[in-house]
């Protein structure tokens, strides 16, 4: 599995927006997008699939002491860049099965699942661009306990 997270790893990301706002119901919305350097290699002539976790950090972005919950999601993860070294000979790319992962998603970080694909023994797909939109709610985060 490829696990990118924007805090330790904040070279792999590009144009990360975070977006959160209250709606007029009331409820917490979250968009967040950008473009994740994966840097995956195909294998030759079959598919060599890969899973990928994206763990975006939205906390510096919410109000002070509050949490996110999640309750609803819509996302797309899609091919952003590709490469190839030399002669490409039945060369293709994928991304499927993506998904915002709820169970793993705390407070102040949304994590996005999805799976990638690559065919060609010098193709690359390097890069995927995602974006979610996640309705919840805002709650209050424990207090921080003094130092010792």
């Amino acid at each position: 599995m490829i696990i990118l997270d924007d805090f330790f790893n904040p070279e792999r990301f590009r144009h990360l927006a975070v977006l959160p706002f209250q709606t007029g119901d009331q409820r917490y919305c979250v968009i967040v997008s950008g473009i994740a350097y994966i840097l995956f290699k195909g294998t030759g002539g079959q598919w060599n699939k890969e899973s990928v976790r994206l763990r975006l950090s939205i906390s510096r972005k919410l109000p002070p002491r509050k949490g996110f919950r999640g309750n609803d999601a819509a996302v797309a993860i899609s091919i952003a860049e590709i490469r190839n070294e030399n002669h490409s000979v039945g060369v293709g790319y994928s991304v499927s099965n993506f998904r915002w992962n709820h169970s793993e998603s705390d407070g102040g970080t949304i994590v996005l699942d999805a799976t990638v694909s690559a065919r060609d023994v010098d193709g690359y797909l390097e890069a995927i661009t995602y974006h979610a939109t996640i309705i919840g709610e805002l709650y209050d985060l424990p207090p921080t306990p003094p130092p010792d």
